[in-house]
């Protein structure tokens, strides 16, 4: 769970860090910011969640414990998310200053 976490706090951070890098834009609405690292966290997770099937990490055939284990990890994946956003969208302001 703590890894989870952490792991959607540095990813939401990492992908807004990439998008505003690669952002000819340089007044962002915290809106935006917002989106773009919930969504990275959340594709990220996905793909983690995949990898974990594909590789016989995870298995579906565990029915209802699988189910529960992935909404817990993406869950986490978004809680983790929503920290990174937070910071990035001070750190954002302080820019701005």
């Amino acid at each position: 769970m703590v890894l989870h976490f952490l792991g959607g706090l540095c990813v939401a951070m990492g992908g807004l860090s990439t998008w505003l890098y690669l952002s000819s834009s340089t007044n962002i609405s915290n809106t935006k910011l917002t989106l773009v690292g919930l969504l990275w966290a959340l594709a990220i997770g996905i793909i983690w969640e995949i990898f974990e099937v594909h590789f016989g990490i995870t298995f579906l055939s565990d029915g209802i414990a699988y189910v529960r284990d992935t909404a817990s990890d993406l869950i986490m994946d978004i809680c983790g998310g929503i920290f990174g956003v937070l910071y990035a969208v001070r750190l954002n302001k302080q820019n701005e200053q």
